[in-house]
């Protein structure tokens, strides 16, 4: 129905645009990456817009970034009215490099406000989530105040879905950068006196800049634990898959 859940062979990028991130993932020396797409590209949810619906270009930019194997890479997106995280946990990757995207969305329009949109954005949270990462904030996060609609939803609901925030939002992201770069080590905690740093990004209450959703992406990991990262994308459930379960 209107191409929900179709796959189309169309491009998202043309060939230049490919050649070019190419060249920008190949050569850069940056110790972080922030990626920025207009839709999502994990999302396991067919009702929307993302690079999903175009299978051959999604494998085609996830294999791309575990071919270059781009240090703290973490991809940014919208355009859902809603927010939430999206990652992939390996054994092999340390405790944070899971986070793969971050979707803020948004500031003005919010999918779990309405007494009829709440209900159905809830729900649909909870039936595709495979792509999503609960966060230890989801447990005591504060809700800001909300219409007695999007309160009855909720309640309905059992709460806001783990990863995922369905009001008003907007994110931020800080690049804290390790105390003595010399003595960086992979292994070590980011805020360790030997850690290499983190990016730690936000989701915050559009109300009242509160935060509801918070991650660490660890930096200075290791080449062969970016490219396992983009790896283990590679190996969540498509819209398509997620439909079929």
């Amino acid at each position: 129905l209107l191409g929900v859940g179709s796959s189309h062979s169309a491009p998202v990028l043309h060939e230049e645009q490919w050649a070019w991130l190419r060249t920008q993932l190949t050569n850069s020396t940056a110790s972080a990456h922030l990626i920025v797409s207009s839709v999502q590209v994990l999302t396991s949810a067919a009702a929307v817009e993302s690079w999903g619906h175009f299978p051959r270009e999604r494998r085609r930019l996830l294999s791309l970034l575990e071919e270059t194997r781009p240090r703290g890479a973490l991809l940014l997106s919208g355009d859902v009215h809603y927010a939430e995280l999206a990652g992939a946990p390996r054994a092999a990757l340390p405790p944070g490099a899971e986070l793969l995207e971050v979707t803020s969305s948004g500031l003005t329009h919010a999918c779990g406000l309405g007494a009829v949109g709440g209900p159905l954005c809830g729900l649909q949270h909870r039936l595709f989530a495979s792509h999503r990462l609960p966060t230890p904030h989801d447990a005591r996060r504060p809700l800001p105040p909300l219409p007695p609609s999007a309160v009855a939803a909720l309640r309905a609901l059992g709460g806001p879905a783990a990863g995922a925030y369905p009001f008003l939002n907007f994110g931020s992201a800080e690049l804290r950068w390790p105390s003595d770069p010399a003595r960086c080590e992979p292994s070590a905690p980011p805020s360790s006196p030997t850690g290499c740093g983190a990016i730690v990004v936000r989701i915050h209450h559009a109300l009242d800049g509160g935060t509801a959703l918070e991650h660490s992406l660890p930096l200075g990991l290791t080449a062969g634990q970016e490219a396992e990262r983009w790896r283990a994308a590679q190996a969540l459930p498509t819209i398509f898959d997620a439909a079929a379960e």
